[in-house]
């Protein structure tokens, strides 16, 4: 059986106060009013920032067009 590889991808900070969102690439304040709390991450938020989860979830909802 072939062995998978690590699929776990490294948090990237410009500085202490700044975190790269995993999706969009842009650099946010790494708190919670950017990142959703995320108990398994080491920094304890989330890897997409709140407007890139918030995009992918609409993505998927329904529209009616009248």
């Amino acid at each position: 059986m072939q062995e998978r590889p690590d699929q776990r991808v490294a948090t990237v900070y410009y500085n202490d106060k700044e975190k790269r969102c995993s999706s969009c690439g842009e650099y946010w304040p790494a708190d919670k009013e950017f990142f959703a709390e995320a108990i398994s991450g080491t920094d304890g938020l989330a890897r997409r920032c709140r407007a890139c989860v918030k995009e992918r979830v609409w993505a998927f909802v329904p529209t009616t067009d009248g």
